[in-house]
């Protein structure tokens, strides 16, 4: 149930942004709007099972659309900023990370997407924060440090991030609610 307020909330983000785009005609809010629509879908498929357990052919796709949000949020932070998006960029990463995902799955590769999409999302929060400290903009500097946050997020718990190899596998999720929120 919580996945699925959490997947409509971003849903609704993104209806909100897309009306702002309306309003505004700014490029970058209607990737803003694409970005959100791409986290709602990302937890939807956690709200239709009671466990809050993904199949193991959901995980891969989650990840994906996890890593295709945060490449959109990347290309909207730079139109935001006055920067030549990165737009070619961000497709070869998308079906990159789509390879990178599947080969996770499929245990050819030991380090999950999450952690490219950590970093991509540290990016975006170095870029919001850049842009606070030259706009002298609050709200910029906040969302800095929320896609920090996210980025942080993104690692999960101990036990999902056993594949660093220095992390016992014993170690609890510090938040109750991981399997339901939109997660990296």
């Amino acid at each position: 149930m919580v996945a699925l307020v959490m997947s409509a909330g971003a849903g609704l983000l993104g209806a909100f942004f897309a009306y702002m785009y309306g309003l505004k005609r700014q490029p970058y809010l209607l990737a803003w709007s694409g970005a959100w629509v791409l986290v709602a879908l990302q937890s939807v498929g956690r709200g239709f099972d009671a466990s809050q357990n993904l199949t193991p052919w959901q995980e891969p796709i989650n990840e994906w659309l996890m890593a295709a949000a945060a490449l959109v949020f990347l290309c909207s932070v730079q139109l935001y900023s006055r920067r030549p998006a990165w737009v070619r960029s961000a497709i070869i990463a998308a079906i990159a990370a789509a390879v990178w995902a599947e080969a996770s799955y499929l245990g050819h590769f030991p380090v999950p997407l999450r952690a490219g999409t950590a970093v991509v999302l540290l990016g975006i929060g170095g870029l919001f924060w850049h842009e606070g400290k030259k706009q002298d903009s609050r709200a910029d500097l906040f969302l800095g440090i929320a896609f920090f946050g996210w980025s942080v997020y993104c690692w999960g718990p101990p036990t999902k991030i056993a594949w660093l190899g220095f992390i016992a596998p014993t170690f609890g999720s510090p938040c109750f609610c991981r399997n339901s929120l939109p997660a990296c």
